[in-house]
């Protein structure tokens, strides 16, 4: 996490509990309270994410959205460890690329990747890659 990041981390406070079973892919958070800087955000609050959903925050500025995102990113509310998360605390910047443009390059660089690991495997042999594998 940046220092920026883990600032306002240690600034906020969040409680709730969960109340999906723990095996669930669903989340289901009740009495979900958030504050900033002694500002209350929400205060027991629900919120419940259902596997295969998209969802979006829809809100003025400064009125928790992103302090809410980090805070599940972060795992500071109770969200079972079998569910990841992946969270990107800052936007990418602008572009003139097109979306196909943007996939193509991360296929190139995933292709690069995957070369780049069948060489390590063929100089290392098949005991190397296991080793590494077992670390």
């Amino acid at each position: 996490m940046e220092e920026f990041e883990l600032r306002k981390a240690a600034a906020r406070a969040v409680t709730g509990v969960l109340a999906s079973h723990p095996n669930s892919t669903d989340v289901h958070i009740i009495n979900m309270s958030l504050t900033f800087h002694g500002q209350e955000l929400l205060s027991d609050t629900t919120i419940e994410l259902n596997s295969g959903r998209r969802y979006g925050l829809i809100g003025l500025n400064g009125t928790g959205k992103s302090m809410l995102l980090s805070a599940v990113g972060g795992r500071e509310v109770p969200i079972p460890e079998h569910i990841d998360i992946y969270h990107l605390t800052r936007e990418m910047p602008p572009s003139d690329k097109s979306d196909l443009q943007c996939v193509m390059e991360v296929d190139t660089e995933r292709n690069l990747l995957e070369k780049e690991v069948e060489r390590l495997a063929h100089e290392d042999g098949p005991s190397g890659l296991a080793g590494a594998q077992g670390r």
